[in-house]
């Protein structure tokens, strides 16, 4: 079937602002496998040029889908894997307007997280973890909370996160910022409104929820997903925004952690 091309408005702004200067797409979470970004960009490549209720249709459909045939590694990132892979697949689309291209995208993504939310238990581990530990962010900090493995061995990480935070006041006039972007949002950040290249993690949706390890490495982000993490080896947790625009920024999420030694 014949894919649908369509350009996302990925956001790189000036160094001192959030402000969109250049357009591209956000990259699959590097703890992802090159077999499960096949499943996924085949899967999402099969929803074709269609618009309105039908896309919105096969947008639940491919959802549903991938939640039954990917390992639970995959799952946790489902909803940023789709996003990126139908960003990827239809950005170099011509026929469209811009307008039309955000609202397919925002339409696809809220028929995703809808089909996420009502199976939440296909995206979560049954095993149970060796230690629980639960971090308050707040959104104005540059710094974030820190966390270090302290268990004598290597463990993987689960997080999620609950509750919202603001980087972006609604009464911005700013004609390039999207609405979605304006006001508290949750820990997945603003997803068609990507940060800039002066932010700690560059093509991550500004506002979501960072992890940031050693040498500036973004090991993961959202409001769920995993890492791992060595012996003594430490992460910070923090919003993502603009390096000198964290004093505005209003809230906190609170972070369930669940370590498991590996």
């Amino acid at each position: 079937m014949k894919r649908i091309l369509i350009m996302l408005f990925a956001f790189v702004g000036l160094a001192s602002s959030r402000t969109a200067i250049a357009l591209q797409c956000p990259a699959f979470p590097e703890q992802i496998t090159k077999n499960v970004q096949g499943e996924v960009d085949a899967t999402v490549g099969r929803i074709g040029p269609v618009s309105g209720g039908e896309l919105k249709t096969r947008a639940q459909s491919a959802t549903q889908d991938l939640l039954g045939r990917l390992p639970e590694g995959g799952r946790i990132y489902l909803e940023q894997m789709m996003f990126a892979s139908y960003c990827s697949v239809l950005k170099d689309d011509r026929s469209l307007s811009d307008t039309e291209k955000g609202q397919k995208l925002l339409d696809y993504s809220q028929e995703v997280r809808g089909v996420l939310k009502a199976n939440p238990e296909q995206q979560h581990s049954t095993e149970k973890p060796e230690k629980s530990e639960l971090l308050k962010v707040l959104a104005n900090s540059v710094k974030g909370v820190h966390y270090q493995n302290k268990i004598d061995g290597y463990v993987q990480v689960n997080f999620e996160a609950r509750g919202k935070w603001l980087a972006i006041p609604e009464d911005i006039s700013d004609p390039n910022i999207p609405k979605a972007a304006k006001g508290y949002i949750s820990a997945s950040g603003a997803p068609t409104f990507l940060s800039n290249d002066n932010t700690p993690c560059p093509r991550v949706p500004l506002g979501a929820l960072i992890v940031m390890g050693k040498n500036h490495q973004c090991k993961a982000y959202g409001e769920k997903g995993f890492f791992e993490l060595g012996p003594g080896e430490a992460v910070d947790f923090l919003m993502n925004d603009v390096k000198s625009l964290y004093n505005d920024n209003k809230g906190f999420v609170e972070v369930q952690l669940s370590i498991s030694k590996k």
